[in-house]
């Protein structure tokens, strides 16, 4: 019949049994392997409390000395394994101390399967009245007694080595106080047995007790890895899908950016040959309608039919900008950015697009000292745009009203524009700054005024976004970064020289109706001399024709203005800096360049008899 002792100790292994399979199970993950290891002193804590128990059973001696002496094997079996755990705990190799004690620990825990090595038969027996159990324990023979002195001095190395760590945490000091209560309890077993005090053997239930400590320390670590293990699943899931969208958004704007730079290559290409006719026809028609102003017997209708045709034409002229400008959005990276005061380019913008503003009542509310970093002209652009599509929205409505508002706000300039329209239908808010994308009937938009928009504000380091809308209204601003540099101050072009002799202009364009209508359009004020190619234009220079200003187409079969200027940079610098470059649209990067390079002498066809005068004007003052 089993006693309390027999049950304690049974008890004892199954405990350690099951942190050993705990432990095991744990050393599947990479992260803990060194579990491996004190699943081994699990599991030999077991062997001993199990084979222990036979000191308190009624057995014969030679069962009673074969069973304690295979429990003393898995004690130094224990020993051994403690060794290699704190090592592999502390990520180290065995120490040659520990190498030796190991080696000689291993070569014991064999010994100890033999009978009679290390026990004799010859049992001593001790009884603890007050606990009812009576133990019967085995003599040593001198190498069981080597053994016992080998228990002792793996406890020190164990101790040793649990030491250094004593200074790290409470966890980090376990194992010496470990090694200090088995040392205690040791020496309890060691005078019990001598007869010398009566109290029970309580080395295997304690070897038990801080194997269980230890193991559930480790199933807390254990949790508390999981938990965090979670915690940085579930924050690389929320990274991942949002890296995955920002990818997907990225993805969605090269995209759009390669459609933009498609469609602005194709527009490039066919714009030189549409705005050539469209500036023949436009320049014929405003002749026509100033000569009809002084002419008897016009039909009342002539006018109208007049300005509906200038009317078509400066649409023709806005879509072909707006798909140029779409492709240069898309192959540009940033523009050179400059500080201005945002108040004067609001107001500009507002009288660029008064015809549009007809019957709306226009509010303007802005801090005149603002100043914004950026390009004044890509600014005033894209707000032009915005105003128009507010006033488009507001078609037909009664006490229609637009709001302009310039806000600092802390390191941005805010600019919002705000109407009392039916606001943007929810289908199309997702896609509103897509390519083609518009809320316009048929014939009345081309669906690119806010993709390019929000290309030309983030080509300044800005942006341009709906703000809110609804059936009250809607309100979208754009945004350029603030600073308090002031604004370079503008050079004024010195007054022209009043001249009695009528100043002299070379036109160079291949187009002859083109070259007709500039022809012209500038005889009024200049004695002009128009030629078809650069080659042409060369060959009056070199017959000493000096014109006080050229203008040069920008594309031409022969060779345009990048081969004039190159020519004139290299000759005659001042006659390059009386150039004026005359294009329907860049179409290839090194034009795009020239352009750029020279922005303040560039008229783009088709262009107005005042624009001409005001370009020609600089260039000849200066």
């Amino acid at each position: 019949m089993l006693n309390l002792a027999a049950i304690v100790g049974i008890t004892g292994a199954t405990l350690a049994l099951l942190v050993a399979a705990f432990s095991l199970g744990m050393a599947r993950s990479p992260f803990w392997a060194e579990r491996r290891q004190f699943a081994l002193v699990a599991a030999t804590a077991a062997g001993y409390c199990a084979f222990d128990v036979a000191l308190v059973l009624n057995l014969s001696p030679g069962v009673i000395a074969a069973a304690v002496q295979v429990a003393l094997a898995f004690g130094i079996a224990q020993c051994v394994a403690w060794i290699r755990y704190l090592a592999a705990a502390d990520g180290r190799p065995l120490r040659k101390a520990e190498q030796r004690m190991v080696a000689v620990g291993v070569v014991i825990a064999l010994a100890g399967f033999i009978p009679g090595l290390l026990l004799t038969r010859d049992l001593f027996v001790v009884r603890v009245d007050w606990l009812g159990v009576t133990y019967r324990t085995p003599q040593p023979t001198l190498v069981g007694l080597a053994c016992y002195g080998y228990l002792a001095a793996a406890l020190i190395v164990i101790g040793a080595g649990a030491a250094r760590r004593w200074s790290e945490s409470w966890q980090a000091r376990l194992p010496i106080l470990g090694v200090v209560t088995l040392g205690l309890l040791a020496a309890n077993d060691t005078l019990t047995s001598a007869g010398l005090i009566r109290m029970p053997l309580l080395l295997d239930i304690g070897s038990v007790s801080i194997i269980a400590i230890v193991g559930v320390m480790h199933e807390r670590r254990f949790a508390a890895n999981v938990h965090s293990l979670e915690r940085a699943s579930a924050k690389l899931k929320r990274e991942v899908e949002e890296r995955a969208q920002a990818l997907l958004d990225a993805q969605a704007a090269l995209a759009a950016s390669e459609r933009l730079a498609g469609l602005g290559r194709l527009t490039a290409s066919v714009a030189h040959e549409i705005n050539n006719p469209i500036s023949v026809v436009q320049h014929s028609l405003e002749r026509i309608r100033s000569s009809s102003l002084t002419l008897p017997g016009v039909p009342e209708e002539l006018p109208r039919s007049i300005d509906s045709g200038l009317a078509a034409t400066d649409r023709i002229v806005r879509i072909v900008r707006r798909l140029l400008d779409a492709g240069r959005v898309s192959s540009a990276d940033t523009v050179h950015a400059e500080p201005f005061l945002v108040a004067p380019v609001v107001r500009a913008a507002v009288v660029m697009v008064g015809r549009h503003l007809k019957g709306v009542q226009v509010s303007i509310q802005t801090d005149e000292c603002v100043t914004a970093l950026g390009d004044a002209g890509l600014l005033s652009q894209a707000l032009e745009n915005l105003l128009v599509n507010a006033a488009q929205a507001l078609d037909g409505r009664r006490d229609s009203r637009i709001r302009v508002r310039v806000e600092h706000l802390q390191t941005h300039v805010r600019i919002s524009v705000t109407d009392n329209g039916p606001g943007i239908p929810k289908a199309v808010r997702g896609r509103l700054f897509e390519p083609f994308v518009t809320t316009k009937a048929i014939g009345k938009g081309s669906g690119l005024g806010l993709a390019v928009s929000k290309g030309l504000m983030r080509s300044q380091h800005g942006d341009l976004a709906l703000a809110s809308t609804s059936g009250l209204g809607t309100e979208m601003y754009l945004q350029l970064p603030w600073t308090d540099r002031e604004p370079a101050a503008k050079k004024t072009p010195p007054p022209p020289v009043a001249s009695a002799v009528r100043r002299t202009m070379l036109i160079i364009e291949d187009e002859v109706d083109v070259r007709d209508m500039l022809q012209d359009m500038c005889n009024l004020n200049f004695d002009v001399i128009a030629v078809a190619s650069v080659a042409d234009g060369l060959a009056a220079m070199d017959r000493g024709y000096r014109p006080d200003v050229v203008l040069c187409d920008l594309t031409m079969p022969g060779g345009g203005a990048n081969d004039w200027l190159g020519h004139w940079q290299n000759a005659d610098v001042a006659v390059a800096a009386r150039t004026v470059i005359i294009t329907g649209g860049p179409m290839t990067p090194e034009d795009d360049a020239l352009v750029v390079a020279n922005a303040d002498r560039v008229l783009y066809k088709p262009f107005t008899m005042a624009r001409l005068q005001a370009v020609v004007g600089e260039v000849t003052a200066s």
